[in-house]
């Protein structure tokens, strides 16, 4: 989206969600999930998550897996590793075809050692 390449990060959310009322469900959630990739990269997580848990997964066909790898980035962003593990293997076993999913998957596979 131009407007987010010239860093009007606030305008692009905007224009994101309105464009996530749309009819049309694949313009919504696409939408959605750039508004939350968006809120991600700006740090607001609290934020981004509530945005995702807000979908209603009945009417989300298609989607499910990309929202639960988002989900797992903000939890991860969040310092819930648990949580993230969760979430990134629900989008596993949904099918996500993201090739970033098995590393972030890998890198949560082992707990830290705390001494």
């Amino acid at each position: 989206m131009i407007v987010h390449k010239q860093g009007q990060t606030d305008a692009a959310l905007a224009i994101l969600q309105d464009a996530s009322q749309d009819k049309d469900a694949t313009i919504a959630h696409t939408a959605r999930i750039r508004q939350a990739k968006l809120l991600l990269a700006k740090g607001q997580h609290e934020q981004g998550l509530a945005l995702i848990e807000s979908v209603n997964p009945a009417k989300a066909a298609g989607f499910e897996g990309w929202y639960q790898e988002l989900k797992g980035d903000f939890y991860l962003a969040l310092d819930r590793p648990g949580e993230a593990r969760s979430a990134y293997q629900e989008a596993k076993r949904i099918g996500v075809s993201s090739p970033l999913l098995p590393m972030k998957l890998a890198d949560l596979a082992v707990e830290p050692v705390t001494e």
